[in-house]
């Protein structure tokens, strides 16, 4: 869920279609061989994200969604398993706060480098 959010947020981004056909057809792309830069962008990203909400203590931790404290009782393992995570700002306020961070960083460049978002356009237009 993570990686198709983001690869939508680079192709919107890019002035690309985000149809149902072109998401998987973006992706097939970015895993075709020497696309390897370009896939770790989008993989380590999603990555750093499902990292970041599972840590305890951060500022977008799922440990402190409403959902989780109030509906769950603090049951991990059902708020892991509950088909509204992550689906809308209602439901799961931090996830989409750090979801909303990461694809604003997604473009910012770094020591002259093209951004993360630079680097997977440039496999997908390829």
């Amino acid at each position: 869920m993570v990686v198709l959010d983001l690869l939508r947020e680079v192709l919107s981004r890019g002035n690309l279609s985000t149809t149902h056909h072109s998401l998987p057809a973006s992706l097939i792309k970015i895993f075709q061989p020497g696309q390897e830069q370009s896939r770790e962008a989008l993989l380590d990203t999603a990555i750093e994200v499902v990292g970041t909400y599972l840590t305890q203590g951060g500022d977008n931790s799922l440990f402190d969604e409403p959902a989780y404290k109030n509906s769950f009782y603090f049951d991990l393992n059902a708020f892991l398993k509950w088909e509204k995570l992550g689906k809308s700002e209602s439901e799961s306020p931090r996830f989409r706060a750090l979801l909303a961070v990461t694809k604003m960083f997604m473009g910012q460049r770094m020591g002259g480098q093209p951004s993360r978002r630079e680097c997977i356009l440039s496999a997908i237009k390829s």
